[in-house]
């Protein structure tokens, strides 16, 4: 397994291949480069350089840190990738590492990996991913909770917004945890229901294990 340096540009994970700067996004279906074609992990992989209107310029903007790559599920299902950010690394490889690691199977919509789990005791699937630093569920979720506060983010379709945080326990097989979730504009939140998602967890998982994702094979270990 080849190992990079991470770098958490405000929850963000970013790596350097080269002259490349890499943001790591298990959310995105389609990797885009300044090039049509990037040279990573020793094989060459034709890329977007543009996908719905958006390129590298418009993503650095709004990133607050120049990048020349979105890494995306096209090309990270390549490989096994083994976010390891207690140890300020990601690896990437053919095989899982050798950790004991509890092992979740994953469903996908376009190769974005989707996990079951037991939001606020309802049972829903979330998208998994690494590119977003706020978690979020869907408004009918939050239906009553109250906020502890507010936040700012940004998605590349919408730009930059304000959303309430609340506080929700999360449970999957014997973890257990509570982790913070925000309400994604109305027109995002309705592409939930393409993948009979109510939501999306980002780096508070991340965060809190070391994770592998095998998405060809739709499975994910974590310890």
């Amino acid at each position: 397994m080849r190992f990079f340096p991470l770098h958490l540009h405000e929850g963000h994970p970013i790596i350097e291949s080269g002259d490349d700067v890499i943001l790591v996004d298990t959310g995105a279906p389609t990797t885009i480069h300044v090039r049509p074609e990037l040279d990573f992990c020793s094989s060459l992989h034709h890329t977007a350089t543009e996908y719905m209107g958006l390129n590298t310029d418009r993503l650095s903007e709004m990133l607050g840190k120049r990048i020349t790559t979105l890494l995306g599920a096209d090309i990270l299902s390549n490989h096994v990738v083994f976010f390891d950010y207690p140890n300020g690394q990601i690896g990437f490889g053919p095989e899982r590492p050798e950790i004991p690691a509890r092992e979740l199977d994953l469903l996908d919509l376009l190769g974005v990996p989707i996990i079951p789990m037991t939001v606020g005791g309802y049972s829903v699937r979330l998208f998994l991913d690494s590119g977003t630093r706020l978690s979020y569920l869907s408004r009918g979720q939050t239906a009553g909770l109250s906020s502890v506060g507010n936040e700012d983010d940004f998605h590349p379709v919408v730009g930059r917004f304000q959303t309430p945080i609340f506080e929700v326990p999360v449970m999957w097989e014997d973890t257990s945890l509570k982790l913070r979730f925000g309400n994604l504009p109305p027109v995002l939140e309705m592409t939930l229901s393409l993948g009979n998602a109510s939501g999306i967890i980002g780096y508070d998982f991340f965060s809190r294990f070391r994770v592998w994702l095998d998405l060809r094979k739709g499975k994910m270990g974590y310890v």
